[in-house]
């Protein structure tokens, strides 16, 4: 009768140290909440939890192939973090009793921009008609960037028949004097909130005319000793 009593005893010991992994009968699922973008030097913070939940549970922070990042026991657990450059990747916490993982978030690790400046190619941007010119907006630091373009102060909103716009770099493929003029670009970090911007300074392109390279000319002079006519052309 001690036997059983004691057999019993121990069997509901064990179900009360057991981990608790299931909400009537389902699996408990955890879910992570946090930034998608911040700065490098910043501070951000994950925080992850079981909803419906209120008892202390250990959560892992996680992160791609499932580096460790940081541990903690409680009802919800917050994570804080400082960015660097190394911090951009896959998110998602797990519970350490049973295994369960949350919904991921993809970090980006953003750094600020600065030093904008146009570079071209050939350099100075003195060109004739119909030959190639590429500009390139060059930054000294900065990640996750998008380029505006200036022609004489005016936007270029995309790419046309006039020139090709990709990434950094602005390409015109046969150039007429209409691209002569002043140009800049501006870098903008991609950030939702509190994006960065950082301007070149003015680039000015000089498309000449080659019409006179098409033409020629001739000069006939009479040789006075043989009445024979001598043409010299330049072309």
């Amino acid at each position: 009768m001690m036997a059983g009593s004691l057999h019993f005893l121990l069997l509901s010991l064990c179900v009360l140290l057991e981990p608790v992994t299931e909400i009537g009968g389902l699996l408990l699922k955890p879910v992570l909440s946090g930034p998608s973008e911040a700065y490098v030097r910043s501070e951000v913070q994950f925080d992850c939890a079981v909803p419906g939940w209120s008892s202390p549970l250990t959560f892992e922070l996680r992160k791609d192939a499932g580096d460790l990042i940081a541990a903690e026991n409680n009802v919800k657990v917050t994570f804080t973090l400082q960015v660097t450059e190394g911090s951009e990747g896959e998110y998602y916490c797990r519970l350490t009793a049973g295994g369960q993982t949350s919904n991921s978030i993809h970090f980006q690790a953003v750094i600020p921009v600065i030093g904008a400046q146009l570079s071209s190619d050939p350099d100075p941007a003195i060109i004739y008609e119909g030959q190639k010119l590429v500009l390139r907006c060059l930054v000294r630091k900065g990640t996750h960037l998008s380029f505006t373009w200036y022609h004489n102060t005016q936007e270029l909103d995309s790419s046309s028949e006039l020139q090709r716009l990709s990434g950094d770099a602005l390409t015109v493929d046969g150039a007429s004097e209409m691209h002569s003029g002043i140009y800049s670009c501006t870098a903008q970090n991609q950030m939702t909130v509190n994006p960065r911007y950082s301007s070149s300074r003015n680039l000015h392109v000089t498309v000449k005319s080659n019409k006179f390279n098409n033409s020629h000319f001739c000069i006939s002079k009479t040789l006075l000793s043989s009445n024979q006519v001598l043409c010299i052309c330049f072309c």
